[in-house]
């Protein structure tokens, strides 16, 4: 238990082009922290901790390698 920094390279294991994920937290004391980089764009370079009921959307650009943000959601 307890909060979660992903450091692993990439982040996300790669996708199909065009593939959509979403990642949902279900915890507020063991969050998930995702940061740009290793795989993983997110909007404006901003890393994001999934708290309880908060969402990261991406779609994956497999000419890139990156699972591009799509949305998020932050309870």
């Amino acid at each position: 238990g307890g909060a979660v920094n992903i450091s692993a390279d990439p982040q996300i294991a790669a996708g199909y082009d065009g593939q959509q994920l979403i990642l949902q937290g279900t915890s507020n004391s063991n969050t998930v922290k995702i940061d740009d980089g290793a795989g993983v764009s997110l909007f404006r370079g901003v890393s994001f901790t999934l708290g309880s009921g908060d969402t990261l959307t991406f779609i994956y650009d497999a000419s890139n390698s990156l699972w591009r943000e799509i949305a998020r959601t932050d309870q």
